[in-house]
Formats: C-alpha cells, structure tokens, sequence
C-alpha cells in the first residue's frame, strides 16, 4: 500500500465530494503558514479533497513559490513572520498575467485588519476563520476555483462571522467533539507527530509573550497571543483561545499589573491544555 493511500485512504474512500478545476483536473494549491502543526492539518484536509498541495512558512516564500510554479489557488495566512499575507498578497497581484490573477483566500483566527479594508478588496477573493473545517474549506475553495473572471472579491468578515472566540461552555482544557473531528481528519500514524509539534508550539508562544510581558513589548505580545489563539482554536482548546484573544484585545488598555495578570493565565492554561492535548493522544 502507497503513502498516499495509507494517509489519506482509497481513491473510492473519497470519490465523492473531491475538488476540481473548472477542466476536471485536480486543483494545485499553495498554502502560506507558519504553524507547522496547522500547515501539516490543512495540508492533510485538502489532499483528502483531491487537491495537490504546496505549503510553505512565510509570505516570501509564497511570493517565490508563486513565481516559480503555477498554482489554482492561494490560501494565505495573514500573520507570518518575514512577509505578511497581506504583503505577500499584494506582491502576487502586482506580478500580473496568469500569477496575478491567482485567487487568494485569507486564513486568520480573528480578522483583525478591517482597517486595511482597501488592499483586502484589491488582493483576496475571499476569507476563511481559523480554523477552517473541512466544509468551509471545500466550499469557499470549490467557489473561488469556479469564479469566471472578473474575479469576485470580497472584504474581510466581521468579527462574528470570522469566528470570534466565544465563551466556551466545556468545563474540560479540550473540546472532546471538536477533538474528534480534528482528529478524524488525520492519519492514526501521523497523529502523534502533529499533537507533539502543535503542544511544543503552544508552550513556545507563551514563553515568548511571558519573555514580551516582562520586558513591556506589547507588540511581540499582541504577535504572540494572535499566533496562540489560532492554534489553540485549531486544537480544540476554547478556553485558550478565549485566554489569548482578551490578551490581544487589551494588551494596549492594561495596566502592567493586570496584563501580567492575565499572561500568568495563560502560562497556566497552557500548562492544562498541552496535558490535556497529550491525553487525547494517550487515549487514541
């Protein structure tokens, strides 16, 4: 039995409900992420969708990867580290012919640049929460891949549409459902090896907003805590998501005593929700 077959199953497993190009072939796409743990998910959700994918860390490297390689499609996470998504979008439309006119889709945990409203219409064809499940993706994907031109655009979602944290309602670190479904979507073999690289990420970032917080760069923290809350809803992890996404909105209103406040809380949270997260794996 081949890799792919014993990653993704038979071709008869996922005949029905597979992405294609407007000519029937399969769609060649390039995902722009910087989470290792969410580039290996989103990459494992579109192969199981038909798609040939490309994924890289940055928006320079998409900008070269662009460049170099035809592509269907562009999924383009907006906080990256080198080159923004936005950035990089606005260096794919700038290329013109064919590249330029490859449709972007933005991916961001919460939508915060509606400031910049002007270069999203010019740049993206559509927007995407993270984290984007398997439905949302083959629905937004399959439309932009099937717009004739011109292209249709689209200005970012507001907050509630783009999936802004909301209490969470589980009393557990780890949603049990959405667990399920993250990890329905993945291979038992490749498993481990994601929930290793999403836990060591997790426990970074806090390290890096507690290292910010102590030496007052609010804007490594707001960096950091945008970072956490997506891989912490890509995990199933509310009450992380909802610890990070108060940090990156009152990060500038905060005193210092209640800012180290809220980042000792999510050390704490962390701490519960990287053992709860190796949990699942010990129960698989």
């Amino acid at each position: 039995m081949s890799m792919e077959t014993q990653e993704f199953g038979t071709a008869d497993q996922h005949r029905s409900g597979l992405l294609t190009c407007p000519d029937g072939s399969r769609p060649k796409i390039l995902l722009a992420e910087d989470s290792a743990a969410a580039r290996v998910l989103t990459s494992a959700l579109l192969r199981r969708m038909g798609c040939d994918v490309d994924a890289v860390e940055h928006g320079e490297e998409a900008l070269a990867h662009i460049q170099t390689f035809g592509y269907d499609l562009v999924l383009m996470d907006i906080e990256m580290p080198v080159m923004d998504g936005v950035v990089a979008a606005q260096e794919i439309r700038a290329l013109g012919g064919a590249a330029g006119r490859t449709p972007i889709i933005a991916l961001s945990a919460f939508m915060a640049d509606t400031r910049r409203a002007a270069v999203w219409q010019e740049c993206f064809d559509g927007s995407l929460a993270k984290p984007a499940g398997k439905e949302q993706l083959r629905e937004v994907i399959q439309n932009a891949l099937s717009q004739a031109k011109p292209r249709q655009t689209a200005a970012p979602a507001d907050d509630a549409a783009a999936g802004t944290p909301k209490q969470a309602a589980e009393e557990s670190f780890v949603d049990p459902a959405a667990m399920a479904q993250v990890k329905a979507q993945i291979a038992p073999a490749a498993w481990g090896e994601l929930l290793e690289s999403a836990i060591s990420e997790m426990r970074e970032f806090a390290r890096t907003i507690a290292m910010a917080q102590s030496s007052s760069d609010t804007n490594t923290m707001l960096h950091y805590s945008h970072k956490l809350q997506g891989i912490a809803r890509t995990f199933a992890a509310p009450k992380l998501a909802d610890l990070a996404f108060q940090l990156e909105s009152d990060v500038d209103a905060q005193s210092p005593a209640e800012l180290a406040d809220q980042v000792a809380a999510i050390c704490k949270c962390v701490e519960n929700t990287t053992q709860a997260l190796a949990a699942t794996q010990a129960s698989r």
